[in-house]
């Protein structure tokens, strides 16, 4: 990845994906390209935070409050957190959460290796399914080596890089040395905690519970059996902490590219701050309906939406790029191409799991490039040629965001 110090652009005081795009390439479109991106990203990690919420409080009450009931209450405590504590609070929140929920998976991990026997016997205890599961396509046959690329492209990419939420984030830093210090720690952190904690428990989950019904009880079920009574209600309290924060934080930033990239910049553009301030109150009652049907009504839905959402919020890097890297990136460039890679990512993913019918048929067989990958390598054909092809921004719009990288760099 290019080096991105959005956090130059502090000064300018965006806080949106749309703030950036839409003033560099001046266009309301592209505004509107970033807010679809973050309805669809944001609802579908909100609607996975809930159900996970209300497996949590299921199991943490012995099956008294049921996953339906779980997930209302999850909704009611996300919706007032918002509503209360601003991005301020929920910044704070999710820190020491994250710290906390990191700690643990890691102690989880070497609980399971203790009680299992080690690293080797958790593994060889698979049995028969042991090299389907440690190994590519996997135990359900779709994860081959060109899925897996795919998915890094629309999950990975639309993530860390593109995800409205860490983009608004990557806001605040002081500064390019801040930014990259904080990115290291964090993936050192990650691999602690993934790879000895996440790995584990699935491994010695499915040793231990092979035919539980619903997998995503198995962590829950897991950490009272292996780790002290203590530590095991502390983790599953620090995850339930961890969603109700995680789902603040996809709630706010979906109400606030709605009402500052749509409504504000476009709808309304002399809204005053109180108006502003209701309206962000009714999105997010909005929102918490939407997401409480969805997570009620196709639990199922989920993990495709969740794909969907990186790929098409991934359409959004070759007009980012351009904006902070390539001076030559032109406003049509990004318009086509990104408009071109989204609807090519809605229509072949949702043939791929039937919801459409064959329309457009992809180029491709989908075991060789997914959709979502194809759309994305097609957007950046589409935008290094339409820009070359058309009138590049301004000089003195060029130096306003090329010429402070410059300095910064």
């Amino acid at each position: 990845m290019p080096d991105i110090p959005l956090a130059s652009f502090k000064a300018y005081d965006f806080a949106t994906p749309g703030d950036l795009l839409g003033d560099y390439y001046q266009s309301d479109t592209i505004r509107i390209y970033t807010v679809i991106a973050s309805l669809i990203y944001n609802l579908a990690y909100i609607v996975a935070q809930l159900l996970a919420g209300g497996i949590l409080l299921n199991v943490l009450s012995g099956n008294v409050i049921p996953l339906n009931w779980g997930v209302i209450i999850i909704t009611v405590v996300v919706m007032l957190h918002v509503v209360s504590a601003g991005l301020r609070g929920i910044a704070w929140l999710d820190f020491f959460n994250g710290v906390l929920i990191m700690f643990l998976l890691a102690l989880f991990g070497f609980a399971i290796m203790t009680v299992g026997g080690g690293a080797s016997s958790v593994i060889n205890g698979l049995g028969e399914i042991r090299d389907r599961f440690i190994t590519t396509p996997g135990m359900i046959g779709i994860f081959t080596p060109s899925r897996i690329y795919g998915v890094a492209i629309g999950l990975s990419i639309g993530a860390l890089v593109l995800s409205p939420a860490a983009w608004i984030r990557m806001y605040s830093a002081r500064g390019k040395d801040q930014f990259k210090k904080i990115g290291v720690f964090l993936l050192g952190l990650w691999m602690v905690s993934h790879v000895i904690g996440t790995f584990f428990i699935g491994a010695y989950g499915r040793i231990i519970y092979p035919n539980v019904e619903n997998p995503d009880f198995v962590s829950s079920l897991l950490s009272v059996r292996v780790l002290p009574i203590f530590f095991a209600s502390l983790f599953l309290i620090a995850v339930l902490a961890a969603i109700i924060s995680t789902a603040d934080t996809y709630m706010h930033t979906l109400t606030a590219t709605v009402v500052r990239d749509f409504l504000k910049a476009i709808v309304w553009p002399d809204m005053d701050d109180a108006r502003e301030f209701r309206l962000n109150r009714l999105i997010i009652i909005g929102v918490a309906v939407v997401g409480v049907l969805m997570a009620l009504t196709n639990p199922v839905l989920i993990t495709p939406l969740a794909i969907f959402a990186g790929g098409i919020t991934a359409q959004l890097l070759p007009p980012l790029v351009g904006a902070v890297c390539w001076s030559r990136a032109t406003t049509p460039a990004a318009l086509i191409g990104s408009g071109v890679g989204m609807v090519l990512t809605l229509i072949w993913e949702l043939q791929g799991i039937k919801m459409l019918p064959v329309i457009l048929p992809h180029p491709l067989a989908p075991s060789v490039l997914p959709g979502l990958a194809t759309a994305f390598f097609i957007n950046v054909f589409l935008f290094v040629v339409i820009s070359y092809m058309t009138r590049p921004q301004s000089p003195e719009q060029v130096e306003k965001y090329h010429g402070l990288l410059a300095r910064e760099l």
